[in-house]
C-alpha cells in the first residue's frame, strides 16, 4: 500500500501524516493521564493506530527524534470497566448496579487477561480467564427468561446468598470488563505487543520494535491525533488548452494518500469540463 509519509517540525513537536491519519508527537515527557489531558486540550486524543502499517510508519517518524525510546499511544487496558452482562432500563435503579463481593485481593488482572468473574464457594468473588477455564455459570431461570434473558446479576446481598445456595464449585456469574480500549473510542482492531504482557501495567507505549504494557505513571513523550492537513491544488488552463489529467494526476500522485490520484482525476475533469471555468482548486 502507498502512503504518504509527511513529517512537519514545531519546535518540541512534530507532526506526521500520512492516508487519513495525522500524529504530533510531543517531546515533554507526561504520565498517560496527563498525557491524554494534554492531546484533548489541544488536539484531539492520544494517538489511534489501525493497522501494522500505521504502526510502522508511526515509529519511522518518531524514532527519527527519540531513538530506542518509549512514547504514549491511546491503548489502555480498561481494569475498572466491570458491568453486568445484563443491561435493562430500570433494573439497576438505585445503584444496585454496583454492589460488589470481592474477595480480599481481588479484583486480580493476571496479564491483563482476566476480564470475567467467578463466584467462590465462599459467596465472595474473583476475577478469571473468560476462555482459559470451562466452568458452570448461573442463568436467568424459564420463570423469569421472559423478562430477563441473559447471565445471572447481583444487585445486592440477598441475591448473592441465592445464587451461593445454588453452587458448589467455582461459578461464572455476569459480571465482566472490558479489555483494550483507544482512548478517542476508536475500536481495537489491531495490537502487536514485543514481549508478554504483564500483570497491572495498563497503559502502553510504542518503541523502536512495537508496543509494550507500561506503568501509566512513568514520564514519556507521547503521540496525540490531530487534524489532518489539506492541500489545494490550482490549476488554470485557457479555453483552447487542452488538460492531460492523467498526466497531472500522476505529477501529484506521490503527495497525495493511495488512490488520490483517480481523486484527483475525477474532480479536476468535472470542474474542468466546463468551456468557462479556467481555475480549478481541489482539496485533498
Amino acid at each position: 500500500m502507498k502512503a504518504l509519509l509527511l513529517v512537519l517540525h514545531f519546535g518540541l513537536s512534530f507532526l506526521c501524516v500520512w492516508n487519513k491519519r495525522a500524529y504530533r508527537l510531543i517531546e515533554n515527557k507526561l504520565p498517560w493521564t496527563e498525557a491524554q489531558s494534554y492531546c484533548r486540550s489541544h488536539f484531539i486524543d492520544l494517538a489511534t493506530v489501525d493497522d501494522e502499517e500505521q504502526l510502522n510508519l508511526l515509529i519511522e517518524a518518531t524514532q527519527r527524534n527519540t531513538p530506542l525510546g518509549h512514547f504514549w499511544t491511546g491503548l489502555y487496558d480498561d481494569v475498572d470497566s466491570w458491568r453486568w452482562s445484563l443491561q435493562e432500563d430500570g433494573y439497576y435503579d438505585g445503584g444496585l448496579e454496583q454492589f460488589r463481593l470481592w474477595e480480599e485481593g481481588q479484583p486480580k488482572n493476571y496479564n491483563n487477561s482476566f476480564t470475567c468473574s467467578v463466584m467462590l464457594t465462599n459467596g465472595k468473588w474473583k476475577t478469571g480467564s473468560c476462555e482459559a477455564s470451562k466452568r458452570p455459570f448461573i442463568c436467568y431461570s424459564e420463570l423469569l427468561r421472559q423478562y430477563h434473558s441473559d447471565m445471572a446479576s447481583v444487585r445486592n446481598q440477598l441475591e448473592n446468598d441465592q445464587l451461593h445456595s445454588m453452587i458448589s464449585i467455582f461459578t461464572h456469574i455476569g459480571l465482566y470488563r472490558d479489555s483494550w480500549k483507544w482512548s478517542d473510542r476508536s475500536p481495537v482492531l489491531f495490537q502487536k505487543f514485543n514481549t508478554e504482557i504483564t500483570s497491572g501495567l495498563p497503559c502502553v507505549s510504542v518503541t523502536g520494535t512495537g508496543m509494550e504494557t507500561e506503568d501509566c505513571s512513568t514520564l514519556y513523550p507521547f503521540v496525540c491525533n490531530d487534524y489532518p492537513l489539506k492541500q489545494v491544488v490550482t490549476v488554470k488552463v485557457t479555453n483552447n488548452f487542452s488538460l492531460n489529467l492523467e498526466a497531472v494526476s500522476e505529477a501529484l500522485l506521490e503527495q497525495t494518500p493511495e488512490g488520490g490520484s483517480n481523486a484527483l482525476s475525477n474532480l479536476l475533469n468535472r470542474k474542468l469540463m466546463k468551456k468557462k471555468i479556467q481555475t480549478a482548486e481541489v482539496e485533498f
